[in-house]
């Protein structure tokens, strides 16, 4: 499960250690009080006063610290997108000292028009970039597994293949994967099966038994982890998923049960993707560390970045949750990283990477600065709900970061 590509090195690193470092500096701490805040950040147990209070402290800096961040020109270099060829929007570079960009729509092409426009930056180069989502799920099939429905997307050639499986938020039906997040068509590209299987629930009211959130499925006690287990063996036994190379990928509540079964056991995993979620699996004991990547958006309201009481919870049901730093901290002190991450950063959001950690795993936190409770490059749920950002693409940067161990 080794990484075969070098990480990207910050950009610049604070003068102080942002809060992540600092809540991660605890779980190697042998102050007993600080060790029972970052080896069980899933428990609601009190910790000492001097600990919330560092804590509080520290997620204000780190605030301060990422607004600062955005005055840090991008890199120069213009990413690439995984994309399908003549679907999907696609960024030409034509960079000077000027800072120029050209940005051609493939569709437009076909209907013989030309789409340009200039991107001016801080420094010489370009990022101009649409959102990546695809248009519902036409291309894919809907089967039944324990009674419960499954959508799946798959690639044009013969399996086994790496899976990911898709764990859609709260309210959402698995077709509204591929409408929001544009993930599986671009998965399948990259020769995925994708597997978006539905929680419990009527239609538009979904949802997944994730620690403290959500009901029905919470109330009933679903137990949503055997469910994702027994998906997993059914395409095994078709021979479409391959063993060992199985992802997770989770949105909101969604995101809450990606950890909840990494707490149930990790070695059937090969990594995981958690998009505006936090750890809240009392318990949570993995058997090994895995490759995360975490995008939050430090405006999230339904699952709050500094974490607290959750305003307006979609279930109705009052709960607290656990702050995005100590849920990522967490999987960092699992997999033995190193204290200070590298930070990198661009228009919008800022990355920080333990990407000195055992086996070569990396643990990413990606803040989008303005961003809410949404899929950033996505679309959104509905119309009363939070408006995505442009940047980043969630999608590309999952399947990118998902590479290095498939």
């Amino acid at each position: 499960m080794a990484a075969s590509w070098a990480p990207r090195r910050a950009v610049s690193r604070p003068t102080r250690m942002s809060s992540l470092a600092v809540l991660f500096s605890w779980a190697r701490a042998g102050d007993a009080a600080t060790r029972q805040v970052a080896t069980s950040a899933s428990t609601n147990a009190p910790v000492s006063t001097r600990v919330l209070a560092a804590e509080w402290f520290h997620a204000r800096t780190f605030n301060i610290q990422r607004i600062r961040s955005m005055k840090i020109a991008p890199r120069r270099s213009l990413a690439v997108s995984r994309i399908r060829p003549c679907c999907r929007t696609i960024h030409v570079p034509h960079c000077s000292g000027s800072g120029n960009g050209v940005l051609y729509d493939m569709r437009l092409l076909i209907l013989g028009l030309a789409l340009a426009c200039a991107a001016f930056l801080a420094v010489g180069g370009c990022s101009v970039q649409e959102p990546l989502v695809g248009d519902g799920g036409e291309d894919a099939n809907v089967d039944r597994v324990d009674g419960r429905e499954v959508m799946v997307w798959r690639p044009a050639s013969s399996g086994p293949h790496p899976t990911i499986v898709f764990l859609h938020g709260s309210g959402w039906e698995p077709a509204d994967v591929e409408r929001i997040t544009g993930l599986p068509s671009h998965a399948t590209y990259e020769g995925y099966l994708v597997l978006a299987p539905r929680g419990t629930g009527p239609e538009g009211g979904a949802t997944w038994n994730a620690g403290n959130c959500c009901d029905p499925a919470l109330s009933k006690g679903v137990d949503d982890v055997q469910f994702i287990k027994d998906v997993l063996n059914h395409y095994y036994d078709t021979g479409e998923a391959r063993q060992g190379k199985v992802f997770l990928v989770g949105f909101g509540a969604g995101g809450k049960m990606v950890y909840q079964a990494a707490c149930g056991g990790t070695k059937w995993l090969a990594g995981m993707a958690v998009v505006g979620g936090t750890l809240e699996s009392p318990g949570c004991n993995p058997a090994e560390a895995l490759p995360l990547m975490v995008i939050h958006g430090l405006k999230d309201e339904s699952a709050p970045y500094f974490g607290g009481p959750v305003p307006n919870p979609w279930d109705g049901r009052q709960r607290v949750d656990n702050s995005v730093l100590r849920s990522t901290a967490y999987w960092g002190k699992l997999a033995n990283c190193d204290v200070e991450p590298s930070r990198d950063s661009g228009e919008g959001w800022v990355e920080d990477r333990f990407d000195m950690c055992q086996d070569d795993l990396v643990v990413s936190l990606l803040t989008v600065t303005e961003g809410g409770h949404a899929w950033p490059g996505g679309r959104q749920v509905e119309p009363d709900a939070p408006q995505p950002s442009r940047r980043p693409d969630a999608t590309a940067r999952i399947l990118e970061f998902f590479s290095a161990y498939r």
